[in-house]
């Protein structure tokens, strides 16, 4: 790690465990005294079990935390058996990491665990339910528009493309899905099941195109 900061990369360090997460913010504060390199947006991956306070350090730090919310779902009974009550306020913090000013992108893993769909992602962040309907940590839920900027602004951020993708306005990249419904204002049962009608990268339908009505002003649905 110490060398690749040094060599001007930008880290993505996996750490699920506490101990992991000490380890690399050790290192990455090591590093800041070696060699300071401001707004570099480190990445933490998974950011699993983070402790009250590693919330600090983080944010000194400006590393950009990557958990897996559905992890949540598909394998939230397993970690709560294997971890126990008390730590579970730790296990994939989402309201805790954005109340200590930090950008939090979407993450699945995928294929590793489970599903990569982002609208999937979202629900668990709202909900935090396992499969087998514990809510894992209340308290670290957050609301869907929160959770749908971690799959457009904060997860362009991570990536340094805030100047190019995350948000549709002029100039930007035009990554885009057309969904069949606003997934801010359904019910959270219901995000994961919003039909995805259309998708555009770089402008261009790539999905869907048969589901618009192309005008001389543009497409609308």
């Amino acid at each position: 790690m110490l060398a690749a900061h040094r060599s001007g990369w930008r880290i993505a360090a996996h750490a699920i465990g506490d101990r992991a997460i000490d380890l690399t913010l050790d290192t990455l504060e090591q590093a800041q005294k070696e060699l300071p390199r401001p707004d570099v947006r480190h990445r933490i991956e998974h950011s699993a079990m983070v402790r009250p306070e590693h919330l600090s350090r983080m944010a000194a730090l400006d590393v950009v935390p990557v958990p897996q919310a559905r992890f949540l779902y598909e394998i939230g009974d397993t970690i709560h058996s294997a971890l126990g009550a008390d730590r579970m306020p730790w296990v994939y913090r989402q309201r805790s990491l954005l109340d200590a000013g930090l950008r939090v992108p979407g993450s699945s893993d995928r294929p590793c665990v489970g599903t990569g769909a982002p609208l999937a992602g979202m629900r668990s962040m709202v909900e935090r339910t396992t499969k087998a309907g514990l809510v894992l940590a209340e308290s670290e839920r957050v609301d869907a528009t929160e959770a749908l900027h971690a799959y457009t602004t904060h997860a362009a951020y991570a990536c340094h493309q805030e100047d190019r993708r995350g948000r549709i306005g002029p100039g930007m990249q035009a990554d885009l899905v057309l969904l069949g419904d606003d997934p801010t204002t359904v019910e959270s049962t219901e995000i994961d099941g919003i039909d995805v009608l259309a998708t555009f990268v770089a402008g261009r339908a790539v999905h869907g195109a048969d589901t618009l009505t192309w005008t001389t002003g543009g497409p609308t649905s």
